[in-house]
């Protein structure tokens, strides 16, 4: 990877590093941390666990682990190369091939990082994710993306469990086409 393209992810890093380590003062609970996402998640392209190793080193001094049954300790979390957003949940447009509920159930995160899309813009539009204030969602990435956000909050209003403190999401970095944004990738 090129200088440019990691800015974006290093800004992303620092910025949850500092979030997670604004929560984490005065805790004496280990906060447990799923990286959720595709190739990216898993480290493709980049040496060794990509973002997650970086992540774990700018979270040295927080009490925390990474977890899911993917990766190598101290990196886990729950990815697989190739994955769509509608993989990852059951219901609406979901497919539950790679379903969340298992990894959340058995190592009960606290936060969970939502690291996906990329694999979803050569075939869906990205947005809008509703045409009706969200009671419906269209078939969009945006809308995939919310009805992910919807079912991994079950985790933690107490549908499922009551443990998830916190969602984060990265915003999906637009790739270059010919030397340009691609035009697909909305603002």
């Amino acid at each position: 990877m090129t200088a440019i393209k990691n800015r974006p992810l290093s800004a992303w890093l620092v910025g949850i590093g500092i979030i997670i380590a604004a929560w984490a003062p005065g805790l004496h609970a280990q906060w447990k941390i799923m990286p959720i996402g595709d190739s990216i998640t898993d480290g493709v392209g980049s040496t060794g666990a990509g973002y997650r190793s970086q992540l774990y080193d700018k979270l040295q001094g927080v009490n925390f682990s990474l977890v899911g049954p993917n990766g190598a300790a101290p990196y886990n979390g729950h990815f697989t190369r190739g994955a769509k957003i509608e993989e990852f949940y059951t219901g609406g447009y979901g497919t539950g091939i790679r379903d969340i509920a298992s990894s959340m159930n058995t190592y009960q995160p606290d936060i969970i990082l939502i690291h996906l899309g990329t694999n979803n813009m050569n075939n869906d539009d990205a947005a809008p994710y509703s045409e009706n204030a969200g009671i419906s969602m269209l078939p969009t990435s945006s809308g995939k993306l919310a009805q992910l956000l919807a079912y991994a909050s079950q985790w933690a209003n107490g549908t499922r469990g009551d443990f998830l403190k916190r969602i984060i999401v990265c915003k999906i970095v637009p790739r270059l086409v010919n030397g340009s944004p691609d035009p697909k990738i909305a603002d």
